[in-house]
């Protein structure tokens, strides 16, 4: 009796234990798709195909499957999704659109023309490199004025907070008469329009 009772637990904890891949319907987990940025996954595209593997599997190895529309051409949509599951932090919307619809063209170009698909998807990554490299140079570029902006946000506190600790007393100064209470209004319609200013200022960079 104690034997069956001991072969049934058994039993029950195989079944119970969660299989390697599987969710616990039983229906097997999709794969995560590796973060390694899009200059990688066009390398990894680029060197299947030069190992000799088709456009479909090269493509399919490292962007998964469904990647055709109904034409039997690359589906934009589809590789742009696949390409932003893979792409980094850094990279942009647009880099991701530029590479989805590269890749796109790349293929179009190669069944066309019969030149290898792999100079064509190089073609692709050195320019998606190009644009990586001017993001990260406009980055870099505006990142010291937009501390500067930052600073000079916070310039009209630190000033009234020192003019308190050196006993100048800015506040009674401003909230005492209506001098004060004048110079008050102007100076806080100066910093609203400089704020604005600079935030367009800004996004008109398009940092």
């Amino acid at each position: 009796m104690s034997a069956g009772m001991a072969a049934l637990a058994c039993a029950l904890a195989v079944a119970a234990w969660p299989v390697h891949g599987r969710d616990p319907a039983g229906v097997p987990s999709a794969k995560p798709t590796p973060r390694r940025g899009l200059a990688v996954t066009l390398a990894l595209v680029a060197a299947s195909l030069k190992a000799g593997a088709g456009t479909h599997q090269a493509l399919e190895r490292h962007l998964g499957e469904g990647l055709d529309d109904v034409d039997g051409d690359l589906d934009v949509d589809v590789v742009r999704e696949r390409l932003r599951r893979c792409r980094l932090d850094e990279e942009t919307g647009a880099e991701v659109d530029e590479v989805a619809h590269g890749l796109r063209a790349a293929v179009l170009v190669s069944r066309m023309l019969g030149c290898p698909l792999a100079r064509c998807v190089e073609a692709v990554r050195a320019s998606a490199a190009r644009m990586r490299l001017r993001e990260d140079l406009r980055r870099n570029a505006f990142a010291v004025p937009a501390s500067t902006m930052r600073l000079l946000l916070g310039l009209p506190v630190v000033v009234l907070v020192l003019g308190e600790l050196m006993g100048a007393h800015p506040l009674r100064v401003l909230f005492g008469s209506w001098q004060g209470a004048l110079l008050l209004v102007l100076g806080m319609g100066c910093y609203a329009s400089g704020v604005v200013w600079m935030r367009r200022l800004m996004r008109a960079s398009g940092s």
